[in-house]
C-alpha cells in the first residue's frame, strides 16, 4: 500500500527528477481552471510508473472536499475503484462521486482495527482529510491537532 507522497518520491528517485518538476506540475493552474493540477499529477504518476496506472483500488480521505472530490473524479475516470473516508465536517455530500464507495468516519475517532479492515485490498491512499485555516487552529488547537495529527497518525499506523 502506497501513500501519494511515497509514489511521488519513487517516481522522482527512479527518474532522477528534481523537485522543481513536481512543483511545476502540482502547483501550476490546470487547463480546466482548478487551482491545483490534480489531473496532471495523476497523469505524471501513471506515465512514469506503469504499475501505478494499473492500480484499481484506491482510498481518498477527505474525498468530499473541493480538492479531494476533484481527485476522486479523476481516479474514477481513469478506471480506479475509489473508496472515500470523510466525516463531512468541511466537505459536502454533493461533492461525492456516486461511483465511489463513501464511508462516513472521523479519522481521529475511528478504531485502528476498523481502519485496517477498510484498507484491505486498497493499493494506494491519498490522504487529503484535514482541518484548514490558521485562525480557527489558534482558537481551537486541540481540535485541529486531533484532526490533522492524530488522524494522520492513525492512518499511517493502519496502513
Amino acid at each position: 500500500m502506497l501513500l501519494l507522497w511515497e509514489v511521488m518520491i519513487n517516481i522522482l528517485d527512479k527518474r532522477h527528477w528534481d523537485w522543481s518538476i513536481l512543483y511545476q506540475i502540482w502547483f501550476q493552474p490546470s487547463k480546466e481552471g482548478s487551482p491545483w493540477n490534480v489531473i496532471s499529477l495523476y497523469q505524471l504518476a501513471s506515465h512514469y510508473n506503469n504499475s501505478f496506472c494499473m492500480i484499481k483500488r484506491v482510498l481518498v480521505t477527505g474525498g468530499a472536499g473541493f480538492i479531494g472530490s476533484s481527485l476522486v473524479d479523476t481516479l474514477i475516470n481513469e478506471g480506479s475503484e475509489v473508496t472515500i473516508i470523510d466525516d463531512l465536517s468541511t466537505g459536502k455530500r454533493e461533492n461525492i462521486n456516486p461511483k465511489a464507495t463513501f464511508l462516513k468516519y472521523n479519522l481521529c475517532l475511528i478504531d485502528t482495527g476498523k481502519l485496517t479492515e477498510i484498507f484491505n485490498g486498497i493499493k494506494v491512499i491519498f490522504h487529503l482529510a484535514a482541518l484548514a485555516r490558521v485562525q480557527p487552529s489558534i482558537e481551537n488547537p486541540i481540535d485541529y491537532n486531533n484532526a490533522n495529527v492524530t488522524g494522520t497518525l492513525k492512518l499511517l499506523y493502519a496502513a
